[in-house]
């Protein structure tokens, strides 16, 4: 929840404010993560997208904000030996959910795209990866 409390000090368009409901912008998804539960191992955080920042005028766009989704360690689809955590950072959207139901439908979607991503890496059909998205 530090991460939260800092959210919610940040000024500007790029972060609007906590206003009624509690689910309104990245304040909404980092209360709905602080509840939740997906894999052993996996973990979910709410931040700055790096590559965004550092603007003189100090103006932060919505696309700054990012959820950064880190697998448990799994073997390489290859055959290499190599077992790492698979990373996936998804830009907020722009026109950010209001409700804690929308945020969690987004969560629900992203966590599908982050699983869908390995299966494409691990379907083999003879020599060939149909859905592989490297």
């Amino acid at each position: 929840m530090a991460f939260l409390d800092e959210v919610l000090k940040q000024p500007g368009p790029g972060l609007p404010p906590v206003q009624g409901d509690p689910g309104y912008g990245p304040a909404g998804l980092c209360l709905v993560l602080a509840r939740f539960r997906y894999k052993r191992g996996w973990r979910f955080e709410v931040g700055p997208n790096e590559a965004f920042m550092g603007r003189p005028d100090g103006w932060r766009s919505p696309y700054e904000w990012c959820l950064k989704i880190t697998s448990a360690p799994v073997e390489d689809a290859r055959g290499s030996g190599v077992t790492s955590p698979v990373i996936t950072v998804v830009p907020l959207p722009y026109l950010m959910p209001d409700t804690e139901g929308d945020w969690v439908r987004w969560l629900w979607h992203q966590v599908c795209q982050a699983e869908l991503h390995e299966a494409g890496e691990w379907f083999v059909v003879g020599d060939g990866r149909p859905y592989d998205p490297h």
